[in-house]
């Protein structure tokens, strides 16, 4: 079981230390961190989640553990054999209807919130950019990620759409916030360079062309995030090729 499972959102503890928990219950914690750790491959499909190793870690008793567990079954992440609980196997068609419909739910956030923006509010676009180039330039890929998903939750709380972001919340579940992290420099710098493009035409009230890239920028970070977990050997190479046939086939 990986020891650091809440270290994607709070500072690892020292050794004589627990993590320590953040505002919301415990169990939703443990089901992020854990969330995280499969979808990310640091926990691998038929891995057994030991709530015994759970409880030690954080220090906490079985019921906020099992909370955190029922919730990753609702999401097909985890499954029961016998009296384990084990990783489920995660297919390039799941990380790829995840991605393709938050592609399409972005494309209409950003259309919505390009007509809301104020000026001030893409400068703090420009802001949270400036801040993440300078973070991946200091190596420090965690606050990267922090700041990404800070970026896009500034666009799609433009839009002003309570039902958008709903969805939102719920299609993100089965996406790893924090997959910039194990993301390579020149994936980093790609990225970089789509939010450079989509603040710019946000400034210039051009909707059609926030839509498209803000729509392909989601698409493009789920081809990028299936290639490194073919990498890892989380997902095998003959579902990612035959996946992206059936993707190719389609756009045709």
């Amino acid at each position: 079981m990986n020891e650091s499972l809440l270290s994607t959102s709070v500072e690892a503890p020292g050794e004589d230390e627990s993590p320590l928990l953040e505002v919301r219950s415990l169990g939703t914690q443990i089901a992020d961190a854990v969330r995280q750790d499969i979808l990310l491959g640091r926990l691998r499909p038929g891995e057994a989640v030991s709530q015994e190793k759970l409880c030690a870690r954080y220090r906490i008793s079985r019921t906020p553990v099992r909370d955190a567990l029922r919730r990753l079954a609702s999401e097909g992440l985890v499954v029961n054999e016998g009296r384990r609980v084990v990783v489920a196997h995660v297919t390039v068609s799941d990380i790829d209807d995840s991605f393709a419909v938050t592609a399409l739910l972005h494309e209409r956030a950003a259309r919505r919130a390009t007509r809301n923006a104020s000026a001030s509010d893409l400068d703090e676009l420009e802001r949270l950019h400036g801040a993440m180039m300078a973070k991946a330039a200091a190596g420090d890929l965690q606050h990267v990620a922090d700041l990404n998903w800070q970026f896009h939750r500034k666009i799609n709380l433009l839009a002003n759409s309570p039902k958008l972001l709903a969805m939102m919340r719920t299609v993100s579940l089965s996406i790893p916030r924090n997959y910039l992290v194990d993301m390579p420099q020149d994936e980093l710098a790609r990225s970089h360079s789509e939010h450079e493009q989509i603040i710019a035409a946000m400034r210039r009230g051009d909707v059609a062309e926030v839509e498209t890239l803000s729509r392909k920028h989601v698409e493009q970070a789920g081809k990028r995030l299936v290639a490194r977990f073919v990498e890892t050997g989380l997902l095998p190479d003959e579902d990612f090729t035959a996946a992206s046939k059936s993707r190719q086939r389609a756009e045709q």
